[in-house]
């Protein structure tokens, strides 16, 4: 059985994009945690699309070009495959992630 997690995701850009320290809320990473004002993204989603190419590129890159964390979340169900043996894949996951 393959069950598709492209659809509605949660994102949002961190509202201080360093350090992450500064860059994560408090409680970001539990289930009760409102996500009501992210916007609904599917996946491969491209971030940057609203900031890219909007100001000149010099030497250093886009000056405008957002480089801080961003959030993803995704609420599914785990009744189907909780007794099973299940495989998370993630494609195309840029430089890092850190997955909770």
């Amino acid at each position: 059985m393959k069950y598709n997690l492209n659809f509605d995701w949660k994102f949002k850009k961190a509202s201080v994009p360093f350090p992450l320290a500064a860059a994560v809320e408090d409680d970001i990473f539990t289930p009760a945690y409102t996500d009501s004002d992210w916007e609904r993204v599917s996946i491969p989603h491209a971030p940057n699309c609203a900031d890219s190419f909007d100001s000149l590129i010099h030497d250093a890159g886009e000056a405008s070009l957002y480089r801080g964390f961003m959030f993803y979340r995704k609420h599914f169900p785990l009744t189907d495959i909780c007794e099973k043996k299940f495989i998370l894949e993630f494609e195309a996951v840029r430089q890092s992630v850190y997955l909770y």
